[in-house]
């Protein structure tokens, strides 16, 4: 089930450098986060083991990691709207 989440997140990173590429932004903080995120992935780091209530621990912090990355993207597009926006309206007047 991890591995799924391992997934996604490498499809969210990606999406997440390729938007920072794309916009000629290069933000080193943002290439590590993103590239510390996929490389310590705990679908490869932690072994998986069931917790009290059945869930496994890989489990949960690979939902963490996806959390963090998707946050990550959400924030980046904010940002993207936002500038773009003020733009617009910023030739308009």
């Amino acid at each position: 089930m991890s591995r799924q989440y391992w997934i996604a997140s490498i499809l969210v990173g990606a999406l997440l450098i390729c938007l920072e590429v794309y916009q000629k932004r290069r933000s080193i903080v943002l290439f590590l986060t993103t590239v510390a995120l996929l490389a310590f992935h705990p679908h490869l780091t932690i072994h998986a083991f069931p917790a009290p209530s059945c869930e496994f621990m890989s489990v949960q912090a690979s939902q963490a990691v996806l959390v963090v990355l998707v946050t990550m993207l959400a924030y980046r597009l904010i940002r993207i709207l936002i500038a773009f926006r003020s733009a617009v309206h910023g030739t308009l007047r």
